[in-house]
């Protein structure tokens, strides 16, 4: 008989032990706080329970946590952050014992792709764009704002400096031939002097007006010639190529759009780091070899091959 009575009394004295653990609940409103300072100091001082974390690891004590929480269980903050579940611990009156912990493994996301491009809501300044390091984005310019290949709608052609810095020559659309696909330059002669002709974006569209595709320099239409423009001040190169791309211009688009970016100043990245700002400086050169003209060698036919030239001529 008395065996029953200690065995019903241990069966109540856990249920209610339990019963406390999932009503007893605390608030906690903390932006940066380790789990020690949530058990030892927050928990205690609002419910007055005490813990013996002996069999918790000292880094997981020592992990920073935001956490914004009304009438959180005391049950439940042990699972989510020390994965501690209801055999994993003792509960004597208001004492927790805590007997082994199963800690979470950390959340991977898995890698963006290449190109990749992220968009974040910041809650000070809304949504803003962030490029993800070590990923290439390709920046696009419609002339009046800055966007990336995955958001652009139409047919885009982009140079960047690299590829501009691949050819030697004084103008701008000489270092353009044979990059871009569908831009086409075509150099013929008036008077047997060669002429060069501005570059045709898929074609000529217009037949008695100005054939000349819409050139844009820094987001201002360039009504000059754009060879007077150094190479070197060049930072890349869009070429907007069908209507859906070049809209945005109207009807100064019909031959397609032309936009050029010259260069701006850089701080180094070193500099950024140790908050002194240094500027980089960067040059490049090239050389051009044309071996000396032989007088002596003259090239000229036989007299016999003349007279039968001469001859051709005059059965014509």
């Amino acid at each position: 008989m008395r065996a029953i009575a200690v065995l019903l009394f241990l069966c109540i004295f856990q249920i209610s032990t339990r019963a406390y653990s999932q009503t007893n609940t605390f608030d906690c409103h903390e932006k940066k706080v380790t789990i020690r300072k949530v058990l030892l100091v927050v928990i205690r001082k609002q419910t007055g329970c005490l813990f013996f974390l002996q069999s918790v690891p000292a880094h997981l004590l020592k992990k920073e946590i935001s956490l914004h929480v009304t009438k959180m269980p005391i049950d439940t903050f042990l699972k989510n952050y020390l994965g501690v579940g209801p055999g994993d611990y003792t509960l004597a009156g208001m004492t927790y014992l805590i007997k082994r912990v199963n800690p979470i493994p950390p959340r991977i996301n898995p890698p963006p792709p290449p190109g990749a491009h992220v968009h974040t809501q910041d809650k000070t300044t809304g949504a803003k764009d962030e490029t993800l390091p070590n990923v290439e984005v390709v920046p696009l310019y419609n002339g009046y704002q800055k966007m990336f290949k995955e958001r652009a709608t139409g047919s885009f052609g982009y140079v960047d400096r690299a590829l501009i810095n691949r050819s030697v020559s004084t103008g701008v659309t000489d270092r353009l031939e044979n990059l871009v696909p569908g831009v086409l330059s075509d150099h013929g002669q008036s008077n047997g002097v060669p002429v060069k002709v501005t570059p045709v974006i898929r074609g000529q569209s217009t037949l008695y007006a100005n054939p000349a595709p819409l050139v844009v320099l820094d987001n201002f239409p360039y009504d000059g010639n754009i060879n007077n423009i150094n190479p070197n001040d060049i930072e890349s190169i869009t070429v907007l190529k069908d209507a859906a791309a070049a809209s945005i211009w109207g009807v100064r688009a019909g031959n397609g759009v032309i936009v050029y970016n010259t260069r701006r100043s850089k701080v180094s990245d070193s500099s950024k780091t140790r908050g002194i700002p240094q500027p980089v400086v960067s040059y490049n050169s090239s050389v051009t070899f044309q071996p000396r003209a032989d007088l002596y060698n003259v090239s000229s036919i036989s007299s016999a091959d003349a007279i039968d030239r001469k001859r051709a001529l005059n059965d014509q």
